[in-house]
């Protein structure tokens, strides 16, 4: 600890420590202020070199009368020997191009009809071969009167052979004689013939079933021998589901009678000229006034453009009566 003789006396250490502090500060206070004043000089240089440009090069001044608005492009020359499009032919080739679109439209639309045609409802579909070559199908026909009926077809649905209730027992019958007979033959002969199909035998023991109705699209289905066995053997239970279905025709409802149904209801409450009116309209009288028709269901989901053709049918006649 330091003594003092008085309170004015200070050690000489700590005079020499406050000049030392002092003399520090005055020189950070100076380096301050002219930093400040370097700062000052820059701008000053800045600012009267810019005024030197622009003396020398003063800003261009432009009269608003002076710009120009570019002109509107001219319309399109015909070229010497060239003839421009008039009005009416333009008219013409746009009634033309609409022409070919609702042409294309109504093919598209006669396609789907005539694919829905060969549909089945309430079906039940069975492998004919281990291999899944052949498919066997049991159903009905909606557009005529729900008449059951089977169906040999490939998986591509290109060749097939059908029967009705009454046709499938009168092949079987002649297929049973015959079944015994089939041979691996050198060249092709008529085993039988049935209503719609010419059974032909062919080398390696194959049945050709060939359609004698010009009706028919499908092509020639050919099946081995072996399958015919299977058909054989599986033959009471095919006849069983035609005779299911058989009985069930006469408890479905009248298709025509829908139809009218959902016609009356479209003139009733207008959305005829709409899809999605339509399609409304068709749900709602399966549900109201067919308690959820479990046949119409499936005939709407499998053949919607047949029954939509059908209900504008019934609507042209109404509005023409």
């Amino acid at each position: 600890m330091y003594g003092f003789k008085r309170s004015g006396d200070i050690p000489e250490e700590f005079s020499q420590v406050i000049k030392r502090r002092k003399k520090n500060t005055s020189a950070g206070e100076d380096l301050h202020a002219q930093e400040e004043r370097s700062l000052v000089n820059v701008e000053d240089a800045v600012h009267t070199k810019h005024q030197n440009m622009m003396k020398r090069n003063p800003p261009m001044k432009m009269e608003t009368s002076e710009i120009s608005l570019p002109s509107s492009p001219e319309p399109p020359r015909a070229m010497e020997g060239e003839s421009m499009i008039t009005v009416d032919e333009w008219n013409n080739v746009e009634q033309s191009i609409d022409a070919a679109a609702k042409a294309l439209e109504k093919e598209k639309l006669r396609r789907k009809v005539t694919n829905e045609k060969y549909r089945l409802v309430d079906e039940t579909i069975l492998p004919l071969t281990r291999s899944g070559s052949k498919f066997i199908s049991i159903g009905m026909q909606p557009f005529k009167d729900y008449e059951p009926v089977i169906k040999m077809y490939n998986p591509s649905l290109t060749a097939a052979a059908v029967f009705n209730h009454q046709e499938f027992i009168e092949f079987l019958e002649k297929l049973e004689v015959t079944e015994d007979k089939i041979r691996d033959i050198p060249k092709d002969v008529m085993l039988f013939e049935t209503r719609k199909h010419d059974v032909i035998l062919k080398k390696g023991m194959v049945l050709q079933f060939k359609s004698t109705s010009e009706e028919d699209v499908y092509q020639s289905l050919f099946l081995q021998h072996a399958t015919i066995g299977t058909l054989l053997a599986l033959k009471k239970y095919f006849l069983g589901h035609l005779r299911q279905r058989a009985f069930k025709q006469k408890l479905l409802p009248d298709y025509d009678q829908f139809v009218t149904n959902v016609a009356l209801h479209l003139m009733e409450h207008g959305n005829s000229d709409s899809d999605k009116g339509v399609d409304k309209a068709i749900l709602t009288i399966i549900q109201d006034t067919y308690e959820h028709d479990p046949m119409l269901y499936d005939m709407w989901m499998k053949t919607p453009y047949t029954i939509k053709s059908h209900i504008e049918k019934k609507l042209s006649h109404f509005r023409s009566t």
